[in-house]
C-alpha cells in the first residue's frame, strides 16, 4: 500500500498516485522474473479498487497481479482519512510460475533515435494505457517506446478531461539486432507515423491535440 506524499526535491510535494503503483508493480515483477512486465486496464475493476486507474500486470499472457487506487467505499469503511491511497497486489504463485529468465545482452543501438513529444486531451474515462496502445499501433514497428511523462488537469483542458503527454522514440527496429542492415529514419517518415498516431487517437478515443 502506498499513501501520503511523494518525495520531491525540486518541486512542491504531491500525493502518490496510480502511476507510482504502476512503476512499483512493473519494476518488482521485472526484477524478480527478469522478464518484461506490461499492464492492461481492468474492464471490470475488482470491488476494492476504483474503476479509474485499476489495472492488471502481465508477463507475456500470464496475469501476475494488479494495482490501483482504493475505492472510496473501502476508504470510508476502514476510516482511512488519507488522500491518494493506492495498492499493489502480486500473485506470488503466478510470479514464481513465470520463473526467472537469465538476462541477455543487447548492444546499444549505434543509430540515433528520432524523438517526438505529444500531448493529447482525453476524457477522464480514457486510460493512459489506451492512449499508449493506440500510439504504438499507429506508429508501428518504427516505434521503439512510448512513455507517459506528464498529466495535467485544469480549466484550459475542460471539465472531466485531462491532458496526457507522451515521449515517443522512433528508430529502425534492426538497430539493436542487425545494425549493419539498419538505417537512420528520415524526418518525413517519422512525421508520417506520428501524424498517424494523432489521427488514430482522435478517431478511436475522441482525443484532441493540446497546443
Amino acid at each position: 500500500m502506498l499513501a501520503g506524499s511523494r518525495r520531491q526535491y525540486l518541486a512542491k510535494s504531491e500525493h502518490v498516485d496510480v502511476y507510482d503503483a504502476k512503476g512499483l508493480a512493473v519494476d518488482l515483477v521485472t526484477w524478480v522474473t527478469g522478464r518484461s512486465a506490461h499492464v492492461s486496464a481492468q474492464k471490470d475493476a475488482r470491488a476494492h479498487l476504483h474503476p479509474r486507474g485499476a489495472a492488471d500486470v502481465f508477463v507475456e499472457s500470464r496475469r501476475v497481479g494488479q494495482f490501483g487506487p482504493l475505492h472510496p467505499d473501502v476508504l470510508r469503511a476502514w476510516d482511512l482519512d488519507v488522500a491518494g491511497v493506492v495498492v499493489v497486489e502480486l500473485e506470488l504463485d503466478e510470479v514464481l510460475r513465470v520463473g526467472r529468465k537469465s538476462p541477455r545482452f543487447s548492444p546499444i543501438p549505434r543509430l540515433p533515435a528520432a524523438t517526438r513529444d505529444i500531448a493529447l486531451v482525453v476524457h477522464e474515462d480514457v486510460t493512459a494505457g489506451d492512449v499508449e496502445r493506440v500510439i504504438r499501433e499507429a506508429a508501428g514497428e518504427l516505434c521503439e517506446s512510448v512513455e507517459l511523462f506528464d498529466v495535467f488537469r485544469g480549466p484550459s483542458v475542460g471539465a472531466d478531461h485531462r491532458s496526457l503527454a507522451f515521449h515517443v522514440i522512433y528508430r529502425d527496429p534492426r538497430a539493436a539486432t542487425a545494425p549493419s542492415e539498419a538505417r537512420t529514419l528520415t524526418d518525413h517518415e517519422v512525421d508520417e507515423r506520428h501524424a498517424a498516431a494523432v489521427a488514430k487517437a482522435k478517431g478511436e478515443l475522441g482525443a484532441t491535440l493540446r497546443t
